[in-house]
């Protein structure tokens, strides 16, 4: 046998020898396979069961659906309303992991990112204390007053006086928001001076064509029952340039209509938006017990009822 010829065979022998321990190896099961015990097979049933397990860490279907309406400006607005923002209160603290890390996220220009803060005010968890401190030093005058708002209905005393600061501090009026939301923080507070200042802040207000959206939100506060006395001052709102403004101050009057509020009434029914117009017209019939077709009609009805001189003195009865 020539020497290559023996080469080839020892080559042949190495490679058989390998191939025959690494079988061995393979087949003979090591020590952790034989400690860890007979493998079970997956069955249908123990798949089905899996797919079936609810994760606890998801989030709830419905909350999800909430939570991507409330983004949806069609859906959530100060035009149509935001039926989400509801549901997310129907949730209560379940849903506030998700709305503090949607506000962390949210884009400064967001039209959500405020309304967040309000939805979780209402909430009045404890533990939301330190998110809506940190509101208040926001750059977004909404964000502010919400976070006045939520702190006032937590009943955080310590910071009674920066509400009262900032009630007191003149600004522009697209900042209304924050002071009219700290004003009526300081006095839900205890603070007299800031109940009263809060009143005399909308009447100023009023007067103002660009204050629209802090009046609504105002009006929307007088509408709570621990708010100040707004009688009077809801007719004035009742006539000002913005329809959400008109809109509502019509809805604080129906909730409580006085023969003071006729005249305003009588005005809305002639509103150019159809539901500030029914809203006014729902009142004046409950006010009257009686349903006239038209502010024509209703102007007789007024003279009869000598309402225009019930006037003020009728509000602050």
């Amino acid at each position: 046998m020539t020497s290559r010829c023996r080469f080839t065979a020892l080559k042949i022998f190495g490679l058989f020898v390998l191939l025959t321990a690494c079988q061995a190896q393979s087949s003979t099961p090591t020590r952790d396979a034989e400690s860890a015990g007979p493998v079970t097979a997956t069955t249908p049933a123990d798949l089905h069961r899996q797919a079936l397990t609810r994760d606890p860490q998801a989030v709830d279907d419905g909350l999800r659906g909430a939570l991507t309406d409330f983004r949806d400006k069609f859906k959530c607005n100060n035009i149509s309303g935001c039926k989400p923002e509801e549901v997310l209160l129907g949730f209560g603290w379940q849903a506030l992991p998700q709305l503090q890390m949607m506000f962390a996220q949210a884009p400064s220009q967001a039209p959500y990112r405020s309304r967040i803060i309000k939805v979780i005010a209402e909430m009045r968890a404890p533990m939301t204390l330190g998110t809506l401190a940190k509101g208040l030093q926001d750059r977004d005058a909404d964000v502010r007053g919400y976070a006045a708002y939520g702190l006032a209905l937590l009943e955080a005393q310590a910071f009674r006086p920066i509400l009262m600061r900032t009630g007191q501090d003149p600004v522009p009026v697209w900042q209304a928001p924050a002071r009219v939301g700290a004003l009526w923080g300081a006095g839900r507070l205890g603070d007299s001076a800031s109940a009263l200042g809060f009143v005399a802040y909308l009447k100023a207000l009023a007067q103002e064509n660009m204050a629209g959206p802090a009046l609504a939100w105002g009006v929307e506060l007088c509408m709570r029952p621990e708010s100040p006395d707004c009688r009077e001052v809801l007719p004035t709102i009742a006539r000002h340039a913005s329809f959400t403004a008109r809109r509502q101050a019509a809805r604080a009057m129906a909730a409580r209509p006085l023969i003071a509020y006729a005249p305003a009434l009588i005005e809305l029914t002639a509103d150019p938006v159809h539901s500030i117009a029914r809203v006014a017209q729902a009142a004046l019939v409950q006010l009257a017990g009686v349903d006239l077709p038209d502010a024509a009609a209703w102007r007789v009805w007024c003279a009869q009822q000598h309402c225009q001189d019930k006037g003020l003195g009728a509000v602050k009865e």
